[in-house]
């Protein structure tokens, strides 16, 4: 056994390397700041990100209500994300997420497209 998982050893560092590793939104590959937003109790938590160009900022829904994240500008609108919850056994299920790079400067404030009182703001700078 110790012989086969030597043989797979290369194999698998060169599996690790090409593979699909993050990209920013030009698709240059890369390491990519990663920001966690939530969204629970008909709130997007922080209220304002502030993060530099080149973020990937993830929105996870952990209330048990489906949510949107809506540039008010029309930049962007992500599918409707569902909320957590338990499911039929009763065990708790994870609810969706919603992720987007920014890459340039500027402020992007934005809501939620189904309860239009939900907003946030993200800030990014260079």
């Amino acid at each position: 056994m110790r012989r086969v998982s030597i043989a797979l050893a290369p194999l698998l560092v060169g599996a690790l390397a090409c593979g699909d590793g993050p990209t920013d939104a030009s698709g240059n590959a890369g390491d990519l700041t990663r920001v966690p937003a939530t969204i629970a109790d008909l709130s997007f938590t922080p209220a304002t990100l502030n993060v530099r160009a080149g973020t990937q900022v993830t929105w996870k829904n952990n209330g048990p209500s489906i949510h949107t994240v809506t540039s008010d500008a029309g930049l962007w609108h992500s599918d409707r994300i569902s909320g957590g919850g338990v499911n039929s056994y009763g065990s708790p299920v994870s609810g969706g997420s919603y992720s987007r790079i920014f890459d340039q400067a500027g402020e992007f404030p934005y809501h939620c497209a189904i309860h239009p009182t939900m907003t946030g703001k993200v800030v990014v700078s260079e």
